[in-house]
């Protein structure tokens, strides 16, 4: 079963919106465009791909 951050389940959802975008906008501004991928977006956000 996942793991559930914060303490209810809308709090998790914006726990893993926040850390989503930030491991994006981190990723664009590191890598560019062409080389983000999901999993990377994932895995750098520590949250699971089909998040």
């Amino acid at each position: 079963m996942p793991k559930v951050l914060g303490g209810s389940l809308a709090a998790h959802r914006d726990e893993v919106r926040a850390r989503v975008f930030e491991a994006l906008r981190g990723l664009l501004y590191e890598r560019g465009f062409d080389a983000v991928t999901l999993a990377g977006v994932a895995a750098a956000a520590g949250v699971g791909r089909t998040s």
